[in-house]
Formats: structure tokens, C-alpha cells, sequence
């Protein structure tokens, strides 16, 4: 039986499909092995995101951000190498603006997300259990390090019963209508 075990692997071998697959089977074993590498939180944060990635209702600009959050999480000295391409960008005056604005967003929508939380008595780990993700993605929202999807403020609006606009000040009405 050995002998028709060897023999059959030199057939699956020299097939060029057989040797795709193979490659990536040792790329999924490499990233695999990364990941468990990774603490808990960060293995949380990286299923939320293939989440984002494989939902239906994430744009292409939420699943591209979810893929770059998960390399970064994986590979963090590819990330490096992504990030010192991006440095360019964010020099870019405009650039400034507008991060300095979403900084503010993110600081304003913490802030209200605790103040709604504590005024409705809601644990992180109930507000997580009613939008679908973990408790430690909302301490990461509430700790300001990492910025809510736009579909995640929508969620977490929902189970807070408020408006979306009362999370995320400057939030428009087309910025809504291109998600849905």
C-alpha cells in the first residue's frame, strides 16, 4: 500500500493544478500559523474582519480596509512596508484635514457611545452581543484604536436606539444611501 500511496503522490505532483494547490496549501499553513500566533484580541479583531470582507453588504472600500487591518494583524513587517508607502499620502496637506476631522468624529463618537452606554446601563458586552461582534472590538472603539465602519455606527445606533447622526456628528444622508 505504501508503494501505491508514493506512486500516486509523484502523479499529483507533476500535475501543474496539483502543485498550485500544494503552494497554496503551504501559503494558508503560513498564515494559519501566523494567526495562532496572535494574541486573543487580535485573533478577534482579524474574525471581524474576514467578516467585513466576505459580507455582501461591505463595500469595496470596507473589505479593501478589513484586508489591510488583517495583513497588518498576520504580517506586521509587510505592514510596514504598506505603511511606509502611505507615508506619502498623509503628508499631503488635505490628507491632514481630513484625518485630523475623522479624529475628531472618532473622539466625539466614543465619547457618546460610553454617555448613551451608561445612561442605558448597557455593558460593552451587551452592546456587543446586540450588534454581532465581540466585546473587545467595542473597547477598541471606545479606546479610540481602531475607527467604526460605517456599517458598525449604523449597527451600534440601532441597538442604542438613537439616530446615526448622534454618534457620528457630520455623518450626511449620502454617505447612508451608498452603503445600502
Amino acid at each position: 500500500m505504501t508503494g501505491t500511496i508514493a506512486t500516486n503522490r509523484n502523479k499529483i505532483l507533476k500535475n501543474p493544478a496539483a502543485e498550485l494547490f500544494t503552494e497554496n496549501v503551504k501559503i494558508y499553513l503560513q498564515v494559519k500559523s501566523a494567526f495562532d500566533e496572535c494574541s486573543d484580541e487580535i485573533q478577534e479583531v482579524i474574525r471581524d474582519m474576514i467578516e467585513v470582507f466576505n459580507s455582501s453588504e461591505s463595500t469595496e472600500d470596507e473589505k479593501k480596509a478589513a484586508l489591510y487591518t488583517i495583513v497588518e494583524a498576520i504580517f506586521p513587517a509587510l505592514a510596514i512596508n504598506i505603511l511606509d508607502a502611505c507615508e506619502n499620502i498623509r503628508k499631503n496637506p488635505q490628507s491632514q484635514i481630513y484625518n485630523d476631522e475623522l479624529s475628531r468624529q472618532e473622539e466625539y463618537f466614543a465619547d457618546k457611545v460610553r454617555k448613551i452606554m451608561a445612561d442605558k446601563s448597557i455593558t460593552q458586552e451587551q452592546l456587543a452581543d446586540r450588534i454581532g461582534i465581540g466585546q473587545s472590538a467595542i473597547c477598541n472603539m471606545l479606546n479610540r484604536k481602531c475607527r467604526p465602519q460605517k456599517r458598525t455606527i449604523e449597527k451600534v445606533a440601532r441597538a442604542l436606539d438613537v439616530e446615526i447622526s448622534d454618534l457620528w456628528k457630520d455623518i450626511s444622508a449620502d454617505y447612508l444611501s451608498s452603503e445600502q
